[in-house]
């Protein structure tokens, strides 16, 4: 059952206009045990509203629960196979890639509800902050829907 942080995430982004099948709560449990960490409620709300198939809007680029362990194996490869100095911290989680070649992350931390989100894409030697928030990319993302 998502807490009351998540809730007001999930608000949110229904508000956002977003829609899709969401993830059970106990597929969310799966994820974390694989990685090993609690996912922050702003990314939680996001499977709980649209994790198994996401809004059309997100078509064409793989943020679903079914890519997500894959995922992170590819997020860990890509700078290695393009020869970047770049490591991939061990707290991040790798939530949206785009045709193998960038991919976003965030850090699991677990006092942040709601991490910033990094980019790192294959021709960049690092990666760079693109937004403070995980809900300001989704906002940004519902602006552009």
């Amino acid at each position: 059952m998502p807490n009351d942080r998540t809730n007001r995430f999930l608000q949110e982004y229904r508000g956002l206009g977003f829609h899709g099948t969401p993830c059970l709560p106990s597929d969310i449990e799966l994820i974390e045990r694989y990685v090993r960490m609690p996912l922050p409620a702003a990314y939680r709300a996001f499977l709980l509203l649209m994790g198994r198939k996401p809004d059309s809007f997100f078509d064409g680029s793989d943020c679903s629960l079914s890519r997500l362990t894959q995922m992170q194996a590819a997020a860990h490869q890509l700078p290695v196979k393009t020869g970047s100095s770049f490591v991939l911290p061990a707290n991040a989680f790798a939530f949206w890639m785009h045709k193998g070649y960038e991919f976003m992350y965030f850090l699991c931390e677990p006092e942040t509800d709601d991490p910033a989100v990094f980019q790192y894409i294959e021709s960049e030697n690092d990666a760079l902050r693109t937004f403070g928030t995980f809900s300001e990319w989704l906002r940004t993302c519902a602006m552009d829907k």
